[in-house]
């Protein structure tokens, strides 16, 4: 059973509001049902799937847990499957390279494989066409040595909009956070000193020249749903946003998996076996970093665990 968490905007609240997780999409507000509600702005944010776990008697009948045992003492024992972590409509991916982005080819890019030969850091990076899930991870070195270490991360490159600062008629500008750098906002009226092409796509869901970034607090200028709309798109009313994204000028760290494990750990899992798994855009960089304390070569191989919609490239042949 999939189960879907919404987001719905509510009239008599003035305000955006969540449902919890649920069968069916909601037709009246979750905080009060006496509310009036906008039933366009009704979006999926998350999904997940129940699964009812259990066993089959010689009858052929699922008893599930818990059950009762002859004398009507409860059982307590754990049932035979876990849920599936993956999410609905995607399929498992063990993975050794990135994508081919320039080439057009699912994991046939970078290897995630690092070699150094003197003291120091070297990384390897690369992204996927689509968005994924990371479940989890390996890694495996050879000739490590005390003072070696591995990190991984995701990081949103910086976004660079069309300079229209020469004829200002621009979708957008940029507005000082006052850190050194600056948030795109949307110029609603076409007089902005700067553009943002949320249609052109670089490859797959890549939009061109632009990372979102997380808003944590859902107060973001622009939205991105690869499902319902795979374009970058500003918010209705930009006086008050209320979208899942920002754009920087600037690059920003999103997610550390792994920080500085020692290599001495010869082949270890780089990260948990996750029931749910991080939601990575094809937009974000993932960067594989490998410090070597001394000279001597150190060889250092990554193999990601993820869940994603499309494992082959259209056209291949055996």
């Amino acid at each position: 059973m999939e189960l879907c968490k919404y987001r719905l905007y509510c009239v008599t609240e003035a305000e955006q509001v969540y449902t919890d997780y649920r069968d069916s999409v909601p037709t009246v507000c979750p905080h009060n049902e006496a509310h009036t509600i906008n039933e366009a702005s009704i979006t999926i944010v998350d999904q997940t799937q129940y699964i009812q776990a259990g066993i089959v008697n010689p009858d052929n009948e699922v008893v599930n847990w818990p059950m009762t045992s002859g004398d009507g003492v409860e059982s307590r024992k754990m049932p035979l499957m876990n849920p599936n972590i993956l999410p609905a409509g995607y399929l498992f991916y063990a993975t050794g390279a990135f994508d081919d982005i320039a080439g057009g080819k699912r994991g046939e890019g970078t290897a995630l494989q690092v070699t150094k030969t003197d003291a120091g850091v070297a990384m390897v990076e690369g992204r996927f066409f689509e968005h994924c899930y990371i479940h989890g991870g390996d890694f495996g070195v050879l000739g490590e040595d005390l003072g070696d270490w591995l990190s991984m991360m995701a990081y949103a490159a910086a976004s660079a909009p069309e300079d229209r600062t020469a004829t200002h008629d621009g979708n957008a500008n940029k507005v000082a956070t006052g850190l050194g750098f600056n948030i795109v906002v949307p110029a609603p009226l076409g007089d902005g000193d700067w553009n943002v092409d949320g249609s052109t796509k670089e490859a797959g869901e890549i939009n061109l020249n632009l990372v979102p970034v997380p808003n944590a607090n859902e107060s973001g200028y622009w939205d991105w749903d690869p499902d319902a709309n795979p374009s970058i798109t500003p918010v209705s009313n930009p006086a008050s946003p209320d979208g899942a994204y920002d754009l920087y000028d600037a690059a920003f760290p999103l997610v550390r998996q792994a920080n500085r494990i020692s290599c001495l750990l010869h082949e270890k899992s780089c990260c948990p076996e996750s029931l749910k798994g991080k939601k990575i855009l094809p937009h974000w960089t993932i960067r594989f970093t490998v410090n070597r304390a001394s000279a001597g070569t150190l060889k250092v191989a990554f193999t990601l665990k993820l869940s994603r919609k499309s494992t082959v490239n259209g056209g291949d042949l055996l």
